[in-house]
């Protein structure tokens, strides 16, 4: 059944409603007398139809608050239509709630148990909703029917490589570059997995590869990332820069980033939060105290986020933008100024919490402390400290140099990340985040910790007590044992949360000093590198 149908003219939706009005009223009197269930089954197959029609019409207009209603009456009335519950599960799981899109889906299939498609889809939403252990199944249930459908084996090789079953995702990848074997992707996750050694024939498959692939598109710039994995993991870390290098010159050209928007931005919230003083603000009607992880990537942000979800009072969020959302849509100005009049009423702080938790609500459990780790939420640490005055501020921090290698050398998958695609730019970006930080603990003083990632592997466990305690949980020696928790793991660091934390984090940063000239540089003029 199609998710969606070309809008219904105003002339025939009109019509459409009063029939829905007139055959309702006839369908509840028929009740009402106690007409025979199977009397009623014609006046429900229509009643199923318009509402479909109305849902759809809905769908096509983005009206997603009137579509749901009409697609649930649909589902309701026709009860023995999988089409139509597998279309309300679909819309459920497009707007983020997937834990309804898998009821609906159960019903879809309870009707059709041998529809690889219903099957498929109910393992997307499974995977999405977090269940981890009854996706993996779910997926190699489609896989036993259809062994070669490639959107579902990419899907179960991502969610093996996120669980840690990293034998399971590497022979999914293997078979991927078989089925596809141009795409960089494949060959480049598969790399993450694979233990090179000298003269590995995956290395020279994907230089043959590369030199048939355009040369600015993603399978190139997939290639030359997997390349420089391959170098690097051989100790060649002059072959591995150049790979790298070019992948990045690759996203770069691919992406629009302009640094003076960030510029702005970041001066609008020093002007609009002033370090003199706290911004006046209502009393907030919400105690509970969300913990929120905010710096750079790859500063161990996830170690730390693995660390607390270890902890059984604990529920983590993953990285979702609910609360940048939030402020972008209700305090930030199309100029990137701020308005922080919502801010001074009682009710529009109260608001601004209540859709917080809700958005929170559907991928965490909100009866526990929750843990969101989206990390730009270092942008907006006033806003939250006004809506939620108890509010723990986690600021994970690293070595400089070391952090803004790591993400220059990283591949992420967002296009919101555009300053890592250039050396300086990467540095000026990290300088201009530290001095907002600086700012930020200014204002709020020790209400903000900040954690070392250095010092968190040099010891492991003071350093867990110390953001045990400022959270205010009881201590839970799980936390020392983090890389045993099982929760699916999506950013950058999956292979190294499965490991216990070990020291000598910086040694790989050293191996590649003689081709950092230009992000030494900036950051020695900010200060934040021995000259």
């Amino acid at each position: 059944m199609k998710l969606a149908v070309a809008p219904i003219d105003p002339t025939t939706l009109a019509k459409l409603e009063e029939l829905l009005a007139k055959t309702t009223l006839a369908h509840d009197l028929m009740i009402k007398r106690g007409t025979p269930v199977a009397t009623l089954q014609p006046i429900r197959q229509n009643l199923a139809q318009i509402h479909l029609k109305l849902g759809q019409h809905y769908l096509a207009v983005n009206e997603i608050d009137q579509a749901l209603p009409a697609l649930r009456e649909a589902s309701a009335y026709c009860n023995a239509d999988a089409g139509v519950h597998a279309l309300l599960a679909q819309v459920y799981l497009n707007n983020g709630r997937p834990a309804d899109a898998i009821d609906s889906f159960r019903r879809a299939l309870a009707l059709r148990p041998d529809d690889k498609n219903l099957m498929a889809a109910f393992a997307n939403a499974l995977a999405v909703a977090g269940r981890i252990a009854e996706a993996l199944p779910a997926y190699r249930q489609v896989l036993a029917i259809d062994s070669d459908n490639v959107d579902c084996l990419a899907r179960y090789a991502a969610l093996c490589n996120d669980a840690g079953a990293f034998d399971e995702a590497r022979a999914a990848f293997a078979k991927l570059m078989t089925l596809q074997p141009g795409r960089g992707f494949y060959h480049r996750l598969f790399g993450k997995l694979h233990s090179y050694e000298a003269g590995d024939p995956h290395i020279g498959e994907m230089q043959v590869l590369l030199r048939h692939a355009a040369p600015d598109g993603d399978d190139a710039r997939e290639l030359h990332f997997a390349l420089f994995n391959a170098y690097e993991a051989l100790g060649d870390c002059d072959q591995a820069f150049k790979h790298l290098q070019s992948a990045n010159d690759i996203r770069k050209r691919q992406l629009d980033y302009r640094p003076e928007i960030f510029d702005r931005l970041f001066d609008a919230i020093e002007a609009a939060f002033r370090a003199s003083d706290r911004p006046a603000s209502a009393p907030s009607p919400h105690n509970k105290s969300p913990i929120f992880i905010v710096g750079m990537p790859r500063s161990g942000s996830t170690l730390v986020e693995q660390i607390l979800d270890s902890h059984p009072d604990v529920s983590a969020a993953g990285e979702t933008p609910a609360f940048g959302a939030l402020v972008e849509n209700n305090l930030l100005r199309r100029d990137l100024t701020y308005d922080l009049r919502p801010l001074s009423g009682a009710a529009s702080v109260a608001a601004l919490g209540d859709a917080y938790l809700a958005a929170i609500g559907r991928i965490a459990d909100v009866t526990k402390r929750t843990v969101d780790k989206y990390l730009t939420n270092f942008l907006s640490i006033g806003v939250i400290k006004a809506v939620f005055p108890q509010a723990r501020i986690v600021h994970c921090n690293r070595n400089p140099l070391a952090n803004c290698f790591s993400v220059y050398a990283s591949h992420f998958e967002t296009d919101g990340l555009g300053f890592k695609t250039d050396m300086e730019e990467t540095a000026r970006y990290y300088v201009r985040y530290v001095r907002l930080m600086q700012f930020w603990q200014r204002v709020y003083g020790d209400e903000i910790l900040d954690l070392s990632y250095e010092q968190l592997t040099l010891d492991q466990e003071a350093e867990t007590r110390r953001l045990l305690d400022y959270c205010g949980l009881d201590w839970n020696a799980a936390c020392l044992d983090f890389h045993r928790n099982e929760r699916a793991v999506k950013t950058a660091s999956y292979m190294q949360v499965r490991q216990p934390i070990y020291s000598g984090v910086d040694r790989r940063t050293g191996r590649y000093l003689r081709h950092l000239g230009p992000m030494i540089r900036i950051l020695e003029e900010a200060g934040l590198h021995p000259a």
